[in-house]
C-alpha cells in the first residue's frame, strides 16, 4: 500500500465516499495511533512522547528519503540516553533510542533536510514503544486533493465529449447492421431509460436524411423524433428499428437491435483510453 493510500485508510477510512469537501485537519487529540505494530504521532504535535524501557531499543522512523542534518541531533540528557542513526529499507532513516535507566525524562530535537521534530523521551519499565513513525498534515491534505482530482478526472473521462452525458448512466447495448457503405450509418446508439439517441455518421449532412421506423409484431411504423446536429432524438426506448433512405431497389436500410442486458459503456471509444 502506498503512502497516500495508507494515510487515507488509517486517518479517514470511516469517511463516506460522497464527501463534498475535504475534512478538517487531523486533530492531535486522536494521536498516537497504533498501526501495524507502530506508534504513530502527528508531526508537529508538541505533546508527542516516546516511551522506552531500559535495555530495549526504540526506533523512530523518519519519512523515506529524509536525512538528518549534520549536527542536527539535540538531546537534553546525552549521558543517560543513547541516540544513534541507522538507515533501513526505502532509504528510511531511523533514530535508535536506548535509555540506561528507568524514570528518565528529557527532550529530543531532530533537524532534517525537510523539517524539525520535537519529542519528549520517557523511560519506564512498561509501555515501551519499539517502533515509532509519523503522519504529516501536508501529506494528508495532498492525499485528499489527489483524491478529489482523481474523482473529477474519472468523471470527465466518463462523459461523451459531444454532449457531456455520463456514459455510466447510459445503455449502449445495441447492434447496428446493414448498409456498411452508407456514410450516414449510425456510429453509436444508446438510451438513458427514457430517450434513445442515434448518432449518425458524417454523411447525414451531405444529402437526404433517412427515415426512422420502429419495428414490432404489427410491422414497421414511423416514430416521432427530432434531429439535432448528427443525432436523432427519440422520446422512447425501442427494441428494434430501421433507418430507411430511398425506395425500391436503391433503398438503403440499417437495422438497429437492442440487446438483452445493459452495457454500461460503449465498446470502443478512443477518448476513454
Amino acid at each position: 500500500m502506498n503512502r497516500r493510500a495508507l494515510v487515507l485508510a488509517v486517518l479517514l477510512g470511516h469517511a463516506a465516499t460522497g464527501v463534498a469537501s475535504p475534512p478538517p485537519p487531523p486533530n492531535p487529540g486522536t494521536y498516537p495511533l497504533r498501526h501495524e505494530g507502530k506508534t504513530v504521532f502527528l508531526h508537529g504535535d508538541a505533546s508527542a512522547t516516546v516511551v522506552c524501557a531500559p535495555l530495549d531499543v526504540c526506533l523512530v522512523a523518519l519519512q523515506p528519503g529524509e536525512r538528518i542534518q549534520r549536527n542536527g541531533v539535540h538531546i537534553g540528557d546525552a549521558i543517560r540516553w543513547q541516540v544513534k542513526p541507522t538507515v533501513g529499507a526505502e532509504e528510511t532513516t531511523q533514530v535508535v533510542l536506548k535509555p540506561l535507566a528507568t524514570g528518565l525524562k528529557t527532550a529530543l530535537a531532530l533537524v532534517t533536510d525537510r523539517r524539525t521534530y520535537h519529542l519528549r523521551l520517557v523511560s519506564r519499565e512498561t509501555g515501551s514503544m519499539p517502533r515509532v513513525a509519523f503522519h504529516y498534515p501536508d501529506e494528508v491534505n495532498a492525499a485528499w486533493q489527489a483524491y478529489y482530482r482523481d474523482r473529477a478526472e474519472a468523471k470527465e473521462r466518463r462523459r461523451l465529449p459531444e454532449t457531456g452525458e455520463d456514459i455510466s448512466r447510459l445503455d449502449f447495448a445495441y447492434t447496428i447492421a446493414g448498409c456498411g457503405r452508407c456514410a450516414w450509418r449510425p456510429r453509436r446508439v444508446y438510451n438513458n431509460g427514457k430517450r434513445t439517441v442515434l448518432q449518425l455518421g458524417p454523411g447525414i449532412h451531405q444529402g437526404e436524411v433517412p427515415a426512422l421506423l420502429v419495428q414490432s409484431a404489427q410491422g414497421e411504423a414511423r416514430v416521432n423524433y427530432r434531429i439535432q446536429g448528427d443525432r436523432y432524438l427519440v422520446d422512447r426506448v425501442f427494441d428494434r428499428a430501421v433507418l430507411v433512405l430511398g425506395v425500391g431497389r436503391n433503398q438503403e436500410r440499417v437495422t438497429i437491435q437492442r440487446r438483452r442486458g445493459r452495457a454500461s459503456e460503449p465498446e470502443a471509444f478512443a477518448w476513454l483510453d
